[in-house]
């Protein structure tokens, strides 16, 4: 059974009730993952700040450590590299 049909049958033996409950739930769970998200950002802030790097070197290497927490490593794009291979994060 695919996720839509399972879906449609859940509404059809769902009440309206529980149905507000479920988006609820749902909302609820989004809240503590974006929640988790600013708070994980605001520590990386703080740190930053506190560590503000002195040079372009030092600024790099701090966000190479950055980077790769929040944004997936992409696929190698049409020349063969990665956006870690390139230069600019060296």
């Amino acid at each position: 059974m695919n996720k839509k049909k399972a879906l449609e049958l859940f509404a059809k033996a769902s009440t309206p009730q529980e149905l507000f409950v479920d988006v609820i739930e749902k909302l609820n769970s989004i809240d503590g993952k974006v929640d988790k998200v600013n708070k994980d950002m605001d520590e990386q802030l703080v740190h930053f700040i506190e560590n503000r790097p002195r040079t372009e070197s030092e600024l790099r290497a701090m966000i190479r450590e950055l980077v790769p927490a929040y944004i997936p490593e992409p696929e190698k794009g049409a020349d063969g590299k990665s956006y870690s291979e390139m230069s600019c994060w060296r």
